[in-house]
């Protein structure tokens, strides 16, 4: 082709030299470095990617050898776990109440234990005031007996 030959509607008039110069300024723009980390980057992705496909070829003969047992207990797991995804939205609410609940079991037995605490101290009460009631007892005969005498 000659140099002043136009290419053709995607050129925007530009013509096949033009565009070969800048293609020659783009690739001299590519740093050797950036060029080498993706070629390794690639590599490591190739060899992930094969190792997942070995994983894959494993898993799948590994499955085709299961029992009916088997089939039907992972098919039982999966339905399984269908169902609690239904449930799953619903744990933080629940995770709250059962805290909330804990906090108020907390409440109910320290309730419980400074109720042991009351009931302990009127019997005590009761106790010491049936002793008093005994000296008043005592102290009344001994003044009918001295105002008697």
């Amino acid at each position: 082709m000659a140099a002043g030959v136009s290419s053709g509607g995607a050129s925007s008039g530009r013509t096949v030299l033009e565009r070969l110069e800048e293609a020659e300024k783009m690739a001299g723009r590519v740093d050797a470095k950036a060029l080498d980390a993706a070629a390794a980057r690639a590599k490591v992705i190739r060899a992930d990617l094969e190792a997942a496909a070995k994983a894959k070829t494993k898993l799948s003969a590994a499955l085709s050898t299961l029992s009916a047992d088997d089939a039907k207990t992972i098919a039982d797991l999966h339905t399984q776990l269908q169902d609690l995804e239904g449930i799953s939205s619903h744990l933080p609410a629940i995770t709250s109440r059962l805290q909330d609940l804990s906090a108020l079991h907390l409440q109910a037995s320290t309730f419980a234990t400074r109720l042991t605490s009351v009931e302990n101290a009127t019997r005590e009460a009761e106790r010491l005031l049936r002793g008093v009631e005994e000296a008043v007892s005592k102290v009344e005969d001994g003044w009918k007996a001295n105002a008697a005498a």
